[in-house]
């Protein structure tokens, strides 16, 4: 068993994930607990490991990702504190923790870490995208396909960041999202041709 360390780089990750996910599981009694039955694993193990007593094990992080993956932990996060592996908007409630805390949890040894700052103040959030008019004399929905695929390959040729390619991946989602409403839009109209 190794010395505690609470302020170990995988205890503070724990951490912030336990925050970021729910501020319950930071109560000061019975926090730990709650999380550690949410993620089916022994009280004890996981004490011993977010209060950095041991090394956070394989079977706690599988435990946690298979647990939260939708909503955005990934493995990668919590075993090196790489970004760009899990979505964008849990990623910017980690990086927003880790400003509000003063805390490091996102390492310096992976290349992308030194760019996630910018990408993700840089890239809107879904709730934040600006809509897009689409003007009458225009299929629309040619050309919202048409900038889908536009960022798809720019996405796949250009981009060499994860978190990018994240953030990217929310917009594109939500431009489906837009041109399945305007085809629905269209089927409902008298005398047009469905897509």
């Amino acid at each position: 068993m190794t010395k505690k360390n609470p302020t170990a780089p995988h205890a503070l990750r724990l951490r912030a994930v336990m925050e970021c996910l729910n501020r319950d599981y930071v109560k000061p009694r019975g926090g730990q607990k709650k999380f550690a039955v949410d993620i089916g694993v022994n009280y004890g193990l996981f004490n011993k490991i977010a209060r950095g007593h041991m090394q956070l094990s394989k079977q706690v992080a599988l435990a946690i990702f298979d647990r939260f993956k939708a909503e955005g932990v990934s493995l990668e996060f919590l075993f090196r504190g790489h970004a760009g592996y899990g979505n964008a908007e849990f990623e910017q409630k980690l990086l927003e923790w880790q400003h509000h805390n003063g805390k490091k949890i996102f390492s310096d040894d992976y290349k992308a870490d030194r760019v996630a700052d910018d990408v993700v103040h840089q890239v809107p959030l879904p709730h934040e995208a600006p809509t897009i008019k689409a003007k009458t004399a225009v299929d629309p929905i040619a050309r919202l396909q048409t900038s889908v695929d536009t960022v798809g390959r720019i996405s796949e040729l250009t981009m060499r960041s994860g978190l990018a390619i994240t953030a990217l991946g929310v917009v594109i989602t939500k431009a489906q999202e837009l041109i399945a409403e305007l085809q629905r839009g269209n089927e409902a109209k008298p005398g047009t041709k469905p897509g």
